[in-house]
């Protein structure tokens, strides 16, 4: 891990089919879409993981962007919550973005995100509000990677 303030690596993403992640800095940026299985949950776990390596002593910053997610299975709501309570230490700050038309789904990671027990963990139905509550933690090219990722649901 390259220190606070000096050039970033370009993002490089891993992750199953249902979910993407991308590491850049302290920042590590997660796009889920359909995660039917657990074993999908587990893949995208060993992934924000191995993002996160290097970045623990200082402390990740999450964003987890499941605009285009759809409603979870119980097992892996179970197993996400898990993975989630996992990394929790090693969380300096995160977010998970929501659209709010997605009710179930919603219902679901929130009771995810609060099992998890993530003190610093909020969840977010508008890109902007997600931005303002990671930002203040975030070094500049940080933040110019979290807009365009913010700005780009399709990437």
């Amino acid at each position: 891990m390259e220190p606070r303030g000096e050039a970033l690596p370009e993002p490089r993403p891993v992750g199953p089919a249902g979910a993407f992640v991308r590491a850049l800095g302290r920042l590590v940026e997660i796009r889920v879409g359909r995660i039917t299985h657990v074993a999908d949950v587990e893949r995208m776990h060993a992934d924000v993981v191995g993002a996160m390596e290097g970045a623990a002593a200082t402390g990740c910053v999450i964003c987890c962007d499941c605009r285009g997610a759809s409603p979870l299975t119980p097992d892996a709501a179970d197993a996400w919550s898990r993975a989630m309570r996992e990394v929790s230490p090693f969380v300096e700050r995160g977010s998970v973005l929501v659209d709010a038309a997605n009710t179930m789904f919603n219902l679901q990671v929130e009771r995810v995100v609060r099992c998890a027990g993530i003190p610093s963990g909020q969840l977010f139905f508008d890109g902007d509000a997600t931005f303002e509550w990671l930002q203040g933690v975030l070094t500049e090219p940080e933040r110019s990677e979290l807009r365009s990722f913010l700005a780009n649901a399709d990437a």
